[in-house]
C-alpha cells in the first residue's frame, strides 16, 4: 500500500491519517479493477482534491501501486527514494524539479564541471559548499548549514515552490544528494526524494542527458522549519554525558571511529558514548537498501532519540534517511558533526568501541 505520508496537504494542514489510508486502499483497489484508474478515480475523491495540480501530487505520491513486480532489483518503492524509471516517467511533469548535487571533496570545482558535461534533462545544480553549506568559521564544522535566506533565494531561483516534487541525485553513492534531501526536509518540504542509483543508474538505462543549463521563472517559497530534525551541540553534550537519554550514531568508517586514521580533523576518535554504523552499510552501488529487510539498525532502541553525525554533516544524512526508512521516528542530525565537536578544546574524545 502507499505510504500516507506522501500525500499533499489540504489548505496547508496534513490529512487525517485514517482518511489518507482509506484513500490509499481505495485507490489501490480501484486500480486493480480498471486500467483507467487515474481518470475514473476522480469521482471517488473529495472535491478539494479534484483540482488537477493537487491530483498530480496525489498520483505522484501513490506511484508504485501498479508497479508491483515490474520494479527492478534496487528500485524498491521507498518513502524518500525514487527509481530512475519513476523519474523518466515523470520528468516532464510541471511539478517535478530535478537537482544535480554532484561534488568531489577532493576537488570542489569537479561537481559543477561534471554537471556541465552532462546531466539529467532539466536538472539544476546545487553545490555542496556554495549552496548546501555556509561559510566555515571557528565552530560549526567543515560544512555548516547555509544561511537560510541565501538557501531560499537559491531554491526560488531554481523555480521551486512549496508544491514542487523534488528529486535530488549525484554521481557518487548518494551522500551529497542526501544532504540536499535533508536540507529540504528541514525546511518542511514533504515531496523531496533521492534518486536511487543516482546519475550512474540513469545512464546505465540509456536515458537521455543534456549539457544546457535550464532557466526557470523565479518562484516563491515559504519554509516551515522542522527544528526537531536538528540536534544542538548542547543536546549532543548531554547525551554524551548521560544526562538525557539518547543514542549518538557515528556514520564514519570504523577506522576513523576508532581513531586508527584521521585524514581531516585535528583529533582522531569519536564523541564519547557514540556507537558506530557506517553510512555505507545502508547503500550498495548508490542504491539504498530496503530497510524493511535489512537488520543493521536492529540493535538500536526505537524509543530513544537518535542523533546522527559524521565528519561534517554530509555522509550522516544517508544514515538519517535509512533510519527513517527503517521506521525510526525520532532521528536528528548533528549538523556540525565531529569537526564541530573537536573545535572545542574542552571536549573529550574516545577511541574505544561503544557497544550497541
Amino acid at each position: 500500500m502507499t505510504s500516507p505520508e506522501r500525500f499533499t496537504r489540504k489548505r496547508g494542514k496534513p490529512l487525517e491519517s485514517k482518511s489518507v489510508s482509506l484513500l490509499c486502499n481505495l485507490y489501490s483497489y480501484h486500480c486493480q479493477q480498471t486500467a483507467e484508474c487515474e481518470k475514473d478515480f476522480l469521482f471517488l475523491l473529495p472535491s478539494w482534491l479534484r483540482d488537477q495540480d493537487r491530483l498530480s501530487i496525489f498520483l505522484l505520491g501513490t506511484e508504485g501501486i501498479r508497479k508491483g513486480s515490474d520494479e527492478k532489483e534496487g528500485d524498491i518503492m521507498m518513502r524518500n527514494v525514487r527509481s530512475v524509471d519513476w523519474l523518466k516517467e515523470h520528468l516532464h511533469d510541471r511539478k517535478v524539479r530535478v537537482i544535480d548535487c554532484s561534488f568531489s571533496l577532493g576537488d570542489s570545482s569537479a561537481g559543477k564541471t561534471t554537471y556541465l558535461k552532462g546531466h539529467i534533462p532539466g536538472a539544476v545544480y546545487f553545490d555542496l559548499e556554495k549552496d548546501l553549506s555556509g561559510h566555515v568559521k571557528e565552530h560549526g564544522g567543515r560544512h555548516p548549514l547555509p544561511n537560510m535566506k541565501n538557501f531560499l533565494r537559491k531554491i526560488e531561483s531554481a523555480g521551486i515552490d512549496n508544491d514542487t516534487v523534488i528529486v535530488a541525485y549525484d554521481q557518487e553513492e548518494g551522500a551529497f544528494a542526501s544532504r540536499c534531501w535533508w536540507m529540504f526536509r528541514y525546511l518542511g518540504h514533504e515531496e523531496i526524494f533521492v534518486l536511487n542509483g543516482g546519475f550512474k543508474a540513469w545512464k546505465e538505462e540509456g536515458y537521455e542527458t543534456e549539457t544546457s543549463v535550464p532557466d526557470y521563472d523565479t518562484k516563491s517559497y515559504t519554509p516551515s522549519f522542522n527544528e526537531e530534525l536538528l540536534a544542538s551541540l548542547e543536546e549532543v553534550e548531554r547525551i554524551s554525558d548521560g544526562e538525557i537519554p539518547g543514542i549518538l550514531l557515528d556514520s564514519r568508517s570504523v577506522e576513523r571511529y576508532l581513531g586508527k586514521e584521521e585524514p581531516i580533523d585535528r583529533i582522531p576518535g569519536h564523541i564519547p558514548g557514540a556507537v558506530n554504523i557506517p553510512w555505507t552499510e545502508g547503500v550498495r552501488r548508490g542504491y539504498f537498501l530496503d530497510q524493511g529487510s535489512d537488520q543493521h539498525f536492529a540493535k538500536l532502541d526505537r524509543n530513544k532519540t537518535i542523533v546522527v553525525y559524521c565528519g561534517s554533516g554530509v555522509t550522516a544524512t544517508p544514515n538519517v534517511l535509512s533510519l527513517l526508512e527503517a521506521g525510526f521516528s525520532d532521528v536528528k542530525l548533528y549538523a556540525g558533526s565531529y569537526s564541530d565537536w573537536v573545535s572545542y578544546e574542552h571536549h573529550k574524545v574516545e577511541t574505544k568501541r561503544t557497544s550497541l
